[in-house]
């Protein structure tokens, strides 16, 4: 799963190396799509607590996103908020803009859904983090979906594709092109979308994605 270089900078940071080895096995549990397995993995790393905040901020990051992907909202947000306290990264706080705006709109709170995209959009393109772009630009795309505006949505879900192919993120691409699927399908342009949800079923099946095999 792709994500920003501060992981990269771990080694030069004083990081308990115990914290170290539960992040990156919650990495693995979350490439495994084991997301409780995740979160128990980056719960230990995070009670290490004179780890540094950039650290804090990845952990937090991530056992939000696997609180998320098990529709554990209030957990989730309250990792992503915990995480902007203590992030110090632009791009990370970008995105982190970006996870606040999917909880906002898994829970159908569309107008935060809207301001927080807006703002990891805004930051992502002061520092130009293609990803914090992309996922901001698939969430916009996918609100406007949800509230019938089609044209708008499928402007914004084109360039968060443009957006993941370029960073070369096969899940973030499947997410975008299934909703762009369902948008060319509420427009009743049927080939259109069997050509989208095809594509994303191709990436899904060829990563093992078993949720998003069957969404696609």
């Amino acid at each position: 799963m792709p994500d920003s270089n501060v992981s990269g900078v771990f080694s030069v940071l004083k990081i308990p190396e115990e914290a170290i080895a539960a992040y990156q096995a919650g990495k693995g549990a979350v490439a495994d799509q084991d997301y409780n397995q995740a979160i128990d993995y980056f719960s230990q790393a995070l009670a290490f607590s004179d780890a540094p905040d950039l650290f804090k901020a990845k952990a937090l990051d991530l056992r939000g996103m696997s609180a998320w992907l098990l529709s554990k909202y209030d957990q989730a947000q309250s990792d992503f908020l915990a995480a902007l306290d203590v992030c110090d990264d632009s791009a990370l706080c970008a995105r982190l803009h970006t996870r606040l705006g999917d909880v906002a709109d898994s829970s159908g709170n569309y107008e935060s859904a809207i301001k927080s995209y807006t703002e990891g959009l805004r930051i992502g393109m002061a520092v130009n983090d293609i990803l914090a772009i992309g996922r901001a630009q698939r969430g916009l795309g996918v609100v406007n979906r949800r509230q019938g505006n089609a044209e708008k949505a499928l402007s914004h879900l084109t360039q968060a594709l443009a957006a993941f192919r370029q960073a070369a993120d096969p899940q973030e691409q499947i997410r975008v092109l299934t909703s762009i699927g369902r948008t060319r399908q509420a427009r009743g342009e049927y080939q259109r979308a069997i050509s989208s949800l095809k594509e994303a079923l191709n990436i899904a099946e060829a990563r093992h994605d078993r949720w998003r095999t069957a969404l696609a």
